[in-house]
């Protein structure tokens, strides 16, 4: 049943007419106008024009007071793009609060600093690894602590500009740092030469790039997975994976405690980093998991939250691992894994006691914990069939098992999208976030294009919110993000009898937990013209884009990605419901 209010609360505010309803789950046109977060809330009611008014004059006063108070000079670079040189400013802002004692450069030996036309100074440096610190350091705590690191960032200066450009994002007067040193940082990070002195810090800086990666635009040209493999191999090179036998690797040093577990923390972090990327990637993991001697208790000194994360890595592994590459098929599924999954879904619901019982969680713990229960469900959907035939390689409708596996499935894919949106959005590029995100609004698109399901309103609402998670994020145009979107709204509107029939293909099944995700995107190659696909391009998107400045000579968008601002989904999920 439609809800009976079909108004969004900025419409219901203002009195005004509302097409929230026909353009669901997109924005209704005021909300789009005004760039306002358009929803339907049946429990909202208007403020009273009086308060109102007398919450903007307290609201104004506040801004007056604040005006008034102490200010202080900082650096802030000036608003150019990606492209343009960098310079810095000195402009006036408001001292920001600090849980920390701040770290100024008389406290600590800290120069300014300059990478090709981006000059920093000691004041803005200090600003901004204090907010790493502060902001990004408590989620992937892989680094020595906040004086430690400033006393000795002189050694890499890799890993001091990675952590700028990481701490800089979080900082709205100096954000568009990041992509200006987005280049300096790319040729640093594949410059053998000058690694060797600092090893530990290289592989810490590479990890980071991957935790918080750049932009890219197809998946082929995301550097993270050769990142991690740079800094693994690096790690390997000098012991990282065997810090008591350090002397080992590197004729005649020893490590210390903290040496020990610094070299701990930055191993356990390749293995993380490489177990989220393959599961993304759907191939094996390169790096098992850690191992830690019976007799140390350095495991139980790791920081919480990276242990929790060491903890749920190792069972994606395992699960990955057993269900995705096994030796017996040429796809690498394990056949009939009815009885594996279970056994993985009560470990993980085992874990997920253990780390409520840690005490409080951290948020990206908690998506952590939910993406790798939602690539368990996952093998449920695809498994080991005949090459040529797609029909009987997903367990069936009428199957108690598979329905509850299903409605499992979309509770956890609707809860990702949930704490993505809701709770992580200023967090959207910490790669964990991403990877979650698209993986629940796949597995929900394939769910409802294959099965249909009787909770299609839900569906339908967290497809569509995470269509415009996605859709923010998107820095350029033909990123991942922008692709992702094109492909979530191509799939959601065609049907398997059009578009070259996308769905008459051999199925994917040979990319462990991402199969669906992959099976999404060969499915939706069909958006691009009959010509484009046989050329078979590096890039389908460019190569589309310059067919149609061949054909018009004026490049149009090659798929609508307005389409869940505009498109009634009322009709689209009746055809699902028909499959």
């Amino acid at each position: 049943m439609p809800p009976k209010i079909a108004t969004c609360v900025h419409c219901r505010q203002m009195k005004v007419k509302c097409n929230a309803r026909d353009a669901a789950p997109g924005s209704c046109s005021r909300c789009v106008k005004q760039r306002l977060a358009c929803y339907i809330d049946p429990a909202f009611h208007r403020t009273a024009k009086r308060k109102k008014m007398r919450d903007l004059e307290e609201e104004l006063k506040q801004i007056k007071d604040s005006m008034d108070a102490p200010s202080k000079k900082v650096l802030r670079r000036t608003e150019q793009s990606h492209s343009d040189a960098g310079t810095c400013e000195v402009v006036e802002i408001q001292p920001s609060k600090s849980t920390h004692e701040p770290i100024t450069p008389t406290s600590m030996a800290l120069n300014a600093l300059q990478i090709g036309d981006v000059t920093l100074t000691a004041e803005a440096v200090a600003k901004i690894v204090s907010c790493y610190f502060e902001t990004c350091h408590p989620n992937f705590p892989i680094l020595s602590d906040h004086a430690v690191f400033m006393e000795t960032c002189d050694q890499s200066e890799f890993l001091l500009w990675t952590v700028i450009a990481v701490g800089s994002a979080e900082l709205s007067d100096y954000s568009t740092i990041r992509a200006l040193l987005e280049p300096h940082i790319r040729d640093m990070a594949t410059q053998v030469y000058g690694v060797l002195d600092y090893p530990l810090q290289t592989v810490q800086a590479l990890i980071l790039l991957c935790w918080w990666p750049y932009s890219f635009c197809s998946h082929r040209e995301d550097p993270s997975w050769l990142y991690c493999g740079q800094a693994v191999h690096l790690a390997l090179l000098y012991g990282l994976h065997r810090p008591h036998k350090h002397s080992n690797f590197v004729y005649n040093t020893t490590l210390d405690e903290e040496g020990i577990l610094t070299y701990q923390r930055a191993w356990v972090a390749c293995f993380i980093v490489n177990q989220m990327l393959s599961s993304q990637l759907g191939i094996p993991a390169t790096v098992v998991p850690p191992t830690f001697p019976q007799s140390s208790s350095t495991k139980l000194q790791l920081p919480l939250v990276l242990r929790q994360h060491l903890e749920i890595a190792t069972h994606g592994y395992h699960i990955c691992h057993v269900l995705g590459d096994h030796e017996t098929t040429v796809s690498g599924l394990l056949p009939s894994p009815e009885s594996t999954i279970r056994a993985f879904d009560q470990q993980l619901n085992d874990l997920r006691t253990t780390i409520s019982g840690d005490g409080e969680q951290n948020i990206l713990v908690e998506m952590a914990l939910l993406r790798v229960q939602l690539q368990l469900l996952s093998f449920n959907f695809i498994q080991e069939a005949s090459p040529s035939h797609r029909t009987g390689s997903l367990p069936s409708t009428a199957d108690p098992a598979a329905v509850s596996y299903m409605s499992r499935a979309v509770k956890t894919a609707v809860s990702i999208i949930d704490v993505v949106v809701d709770r992580l959005a200023e967090k959207g590029k910490t790669a964990m976030v991403s990877f979650g995100a698209m993986g629940a609004v796949h597995l929900l698109i394939m769910i409802v294009g294959i099965y249909g399901h009787e909770d299609q309103g839900v569906i339908r609402s967290a497809i569509g919110r995470g269509w415009r998670f996605l859709n923010d994020r998107s820095e350029f145009e033909s990123d991942s993000f922008s692709r992702a979107c094109k492909i979530v709204s191509f799939l959601s509107r065609s049907r398997d009898g059009e578009s070259g029939n996308p769905a008459l293909h051999t199925p994917v099944q040979a990319r462990m937990a991402a199969n669906f995700a992959f099976e999404n995107a060969w499915k939706a190659k069909h958006r691009f013209s009959k010509s484009v696909r046989d050329s078979r391009p590096r890039d389908y998107t460019t190569a589309a884009a310059l067919e149609e400045i061949s054909l018009r000579g004026v490049p149009d968008e090659i798929f609508d990605d307005d389409f869940f601002e505009n498109y009634n989904m009322d009709g689209m999920f009746d055809w699902f419901s028909g499959l």
